[in-house]
C-alpha cells in the first residue's frame, strides 16, 4: 500500500488501541528544541513522581519502603521472572501489551507496557525516524525472524500489514534467496529497510558482488540496523551496497526503543522516555561516564521498570552533537554483559576487539566472510565461513595477535562453517562466552 494509505490504517489502529502516539510525536518533535538541562530537569521531576507510584502501588517497592530514587536497589531480569507479581499493579481498564524479549540468555522474559507507555515508545521511535527522512506509515522491509506458530504467524501477519511492512526472514538465506528478495523488494518499493545488522550487511555484499547498480531498490530512502553491532565498516558496505544513507538504532525489548543515530552518525537518547545511567565496576551509579547501562522507563506504569540492568555496557556523555538536537549521546555500546569475553584479571573484551583481529586478516582480501568468537574458559574458537581469498596465514595471524593480547592465557581454535548459526530469535552473536561465572566476580571459574 502508498504510504498515505499506510499512515491512515496506523492512526486508524492507534486510535483502536487508545495509543495516542501521534499526540506525543507532535509533543517530542517540540522537545527537541528545548535545552538539555530543561530536559534532565523535567526527568527528575517525572523521576520522583515514578518513586511516588511504586512506592504506593507496586508491592516490591510498597515493602522496601524507599522514598527517592537515590535508594532504589537495581533489578536484575532474574527478579522479575522470579517473583514477576511483585512488580505489577494490573489496574482495571488498562489496556496492556505483553512484551517478549527475544531470550538470546536462554531466559525469555515477560513484560506488561500500558497504551500511554506503548504510544510513547512509539512516537519517540518515530520521531527518530524522521531524522532519517522517513514518516509513520511508510513502506518497510523488515529483515527479522519469523515466527514458527501457526497462530504467532498469523499475528505477525496482521501487524506487519498494520504496519505496512513485508517481512524477509533472517534464518535461511543464500545468494537465491537474496536474488528472491530484491525482486520482491523491486515490486513493493520499501521506504526504508529495517532489520539485524549482519543480514542487511551481507544483503549489502551481495548486491555489491553481483553489481546490481547504485540504488538498487527504486524509491529507497534509508537503512536502519538494529539489534547488533554495527560497525563503520558495515556501515559503509552496507551504504555502497543500497545507494542510500544508514542509521543505527538501540533498544530493548523491555524497554523499546532507547538511542536512534542523527545524520551525523551519533546515538541520542530517547531522554523524554528513559532516564539512562551507568554502573561502573566499583557499584557507583553515573549520569556520565562508561559502565553497564540501567534503564528507567519514565512512563509505564502497569509493571515499571525502575534501575533496570540492561546487562549492555555503553558510554554516556553530554558533549553536544554537531546535529544541534539537544538529547544525550550513548557511544560504544558494546553487547551484553554475556558478550564480551574475561581475560586475565577479570578484563572484559567486547566484540569491537575481536572485529580488529579480523580487520588486519581482511587486509589481504575478502579472507573472511563471517565470524563467531566463542569462549569457553580458558579457550577462544573462532568460527569462521571462508572468504574468496581465504588462506592458512588467517589461523596464523589470528592466533599470532591472540597470544599478544593475552600471552598463553587462552588456547585457540578453529571451526569451519557454511554460515555462523543465528538465536532463536534470529540475531547473529559476534560474541559468546559459555564459560561458567562467578557470581562475586563474574570471572571464568
Amino acid at each position: 500500500m502508498n504510504e498515505s494509505i499506510g499512515l491512515l490504517i496506523y492512526r486508524a489502529a492507534a486510535f483502536l488501541r487508545r495509543e495516542p502516539t501521534f499526540r506525543y510525536l507532535r509533543e517530542y518533535n517540540e522537545t527537541t528544541n528545548r535545552s538539555l538541562e530543561d530536559t534532565e530537569a523535567w526527568q527528575r521531576r517525572q523521576v520522583s513522581r515514578l518513586v511516588d507510584y511504586a512506592v504506593r502501588s507496586i508491592p516490591f517497592y510498597r515493602e522496601l519502603g524507599v522514598r527517592s530514587f537515590d535508594e532504589l536497589p537495581i533489578i536484575e531480569k532474574r527478579m522479575l521472572k522470579e517473583e514477576p507479581d511483585r512488580f505489577v499493579n494490573r489496574r482495571e481498564g488498562d489496556r496492556v501489551t505483553v512484551k517478549v524479549t527475544s531470550g538470546s540468555t536462554s531466559e525469555p522474559l515477560k513484560l506488561l507496557k500500558d497504551n500511554e507507555a506503548m504510544a510513547r515508545e512509539q512516537a519517540a521511535t518515530y520521531r527518530s525516524y524522521g531524522w532519517a527522512g522517513i514518516r509513520p506509515g511508510a513502506r518497510q522491509a523488515r529483515f527479522w525472524g519469523v515466527p514458527l506458530k501457526g497462530g504467532d504467524r498469523l499475528k505477525n501477519r496482521i501487524r506487519d500489514w498494520t504496519l505496512n511492512r513485508s517481512r524477509y526472514s533472517a534464518f535461511r538465506y543464500s545468494d537465491q534467496v537474496f536474488e528472491s528478495y530484491l525482486l520482491k523488494m523491486n515490486r513493493r518499493h520499501p521506504t526504508y529497510i529495517y532489520g539485524y545488522t549482519s543480514l542487511i550487511h551481507e544483503f549489502a555484499r551481495f548486491l555489491a558482488a553481483n553489481r546490481k547498480g547504485d540504488q538498487p531498490v527504486p524509491g529507497l530512502k534509508a537503512i536502519i540496523t538494529t539489534a547488533e553491532i554495527l560497525t563503520p565498516r558495515m556501515r559503509e558496505e552496507i551504504r555502497r551496497g543500497f545507494g542510500v544513507p544508514v542509521h543505527d538504532e538501540y533498544g530493548s525489548a523491555e524497554t523499546g526503543s532507547i538511542a536512534h543515530d542523527c545524520e551525523k552518525g551519533n546515538l541520542h537518547i530517547n531522554s523524554e522516555n528513559l532516564l539512562v545511567e551507568v554502573i561502573d565496576d566499583s557499584g557507583t551509579i553515573r549520569l556520565e561516564g562508561e559502565g553497564r547501562l540501567i534503564l528507567t522507563d519514565l512512563h509505564n506504569r502497569v509493571q515499571p521498570l525502575l534501575r533496570y540492568d540492561s546487562g549492555d555496557y555503553g558510554l554516556l556523555t553530554r558533549e553536544p552533537c554537531e546535529c544541534g538536537r539537544p538529547l544525550a549521546l550513548l557511544e560504544n555500546v558494546h553487547g551484553r554483559a554475556y558478550d564480551t569475553v574475561i581475560g586475565p584479571e577479570g578484563k572484559r573484551y567486547n566484540a569491537a576487539f575481536f572485529s580488529y583481529l579480523f580487520k588486519e586478516v581482511q587486509l589481504e582480501g575478502e579472507t573472511v566472510r563471517q565470524f563467531q568468537v566463542i569462549q569457553d574458559d580458558r579457550e577462544i574458537t573462532f568460527r569462521i565461513v571462508k572468504g574468496v581469498d581465504f588462506s592458512e596465514r588467517v589461523e596464523e595471524s589470528l592466533t599470532s595477535q591472540l597470544r599478544a593480547e593475552f600471552g598463553d592465557y587462552f588456547t585457540a581454535r578453529f571451526e569451519y562453517c557454511e554460515n555462523v548459526e543465528r538465536e532463536e530469535s534470529g540475531k547473529l552473536r559476534q560474541l559468546k562466552r559459555i564459560a561458567p561465572i562467578d557470581p562475586a566476580g563474574d570471572f571464568p571459574t
